[in-house]
């Protein structure tokens, strides 16, 4: 039987592969990627913030009262950490998509298990199995292949930004893997995005890049992008 977690993780696979191709239209409609990013990280700390409520409904005030407070460091700066990394992953490789093409963008995104071993080995000095890297190897190649992605079209600002956003994933999925030990996934998605979301918020002030879009195309690829987001 497969597990579910199988599940999760393809379809966490199709909504990333399929955000950035709504992204560049949304892009073209008037919306800036800081302001698209903004609403997606929103969507998702308030859809987070519902479902844990709504989960912890019947004894919230015992789970408020046992559960971890800003107090504990650790799990305070793991909170900070991820949503830091929400924020980069979100801005890298949606940001990306204005300067790389699409397929490139993905192709490069999805180095971020690489960039997994990479930490594990640093932080907690895992040294994967040489069957496992080459199982990554040759994922990584058959994608490579799927994607037929253009090189033609190079921009060193959108390779940096998508392997920015890579590299914030894996801190996110290493992050994560710690937390969960100390928090339910919910109410860590809340907590991280609640994060998240101020970061990118701080950076439209201070860019001055909030722009929306005019348009109801623009409109339905950022619901569309917040929908694929929660998933």
């Amino acid at each position: 039987m497969i597990q579910l977690g199988y599940f999760y993780v393809a379809g966490c696979a199709f909504s990333f592969g399929l955000i950035t191709t709504i992204a560049k239209l949304t892009y073209d409609e008037g919306a800036s990627p800081q302001t698209v990013v903004f609403f997606r990280i929103l969507a998702g700390s308030l859809m987070m913030g519902v479902w844990s409520v709504m989960s912890h409904r019947k004894n919230l005030k015992k789970i408020i009262l046992k559960s971890p407070r800003f107090s504990n460091l650790p799990f305070a700066f793991l909170v900070f950490v991820i949503g830091f990394c929400i924020a980069g992953m979100s801005l890298g490789y949606l940001s990306s998509v204005k300067y790389i093409p699409v397929s490139l963008s993905v192709l490069l995104f999805f180095t971020f298990p690489f960039w997994v071993l990479i930490l594990n080995y640093f932080i907690d000095g895992v040294v994967v199995s040489r069957l496992n890297f080459l199982s990554f190897v040759l994922a990584f190649f058959g994608l490579a292949i799927c994607l037929g992605p253009s090189w033609e079209v190079l921009d060193w600002r959108g390779i940096a930004l998508v392997l920015g956003g890579a590299l914030c994933s894996a801190g996110m999925i290493i992050g994560a893997s710690k937390a969960t030990k100390l928090v339910s996934m919910t109410d860590l998605v809340f907590l991280s995005n609640t994060v998240g979301v101020i970061f990118v918020g701080l950076l439209l002030y201070l860019t001055d890049s909030f722009s929306l879009s005019h348009t109801i195309d623009g409109w339905a690829g950022i619901s569309g992008i917040c929908i694929l987001f929660f998933i």
